[in-house]
């Protein structure tokens, strides 16, 4: 879990003890576990959500160019036929 969490595995084990030892509960239960586990995958999801907005962009851009270019050079703004999938 430590690794899917991008922390030392010694550091989530240490956070599991504190929790444990303040609130007297199991480790899954404690509001710091759960808290320092969003906090952990916050960056990931972070990330994640960058790569997808800068693949949209860049998707967008491509047909946007694909268009211009078949206007150009075929004098319409659609597919031609010929490279259409039926």
């Amino acid at each position: 879990m430590a690794e899917q969490l991008g922390v030392h595995h010694e550091a989530l084990r240490s956070w599991s003890r504190q929790a444990e030892a303040e609130s007297g509960t199991t480790p899954a239960a404690s509001p710091l576990v759960s808290l320092v586990i969003t906090l952990a995958l916050m960056p990931r999801q972070l990330r994640q959500r960058q790569q997808s907005r800068t693949l949209t962009r860049n998707l967008s851009a491509s047909i946007y160019i694909y268009g211009r270019l078949c206007f150009i050079l075929h004098g319409h703004h659609r597919i031609p036929r010929e490279e259409r999938r039926e």
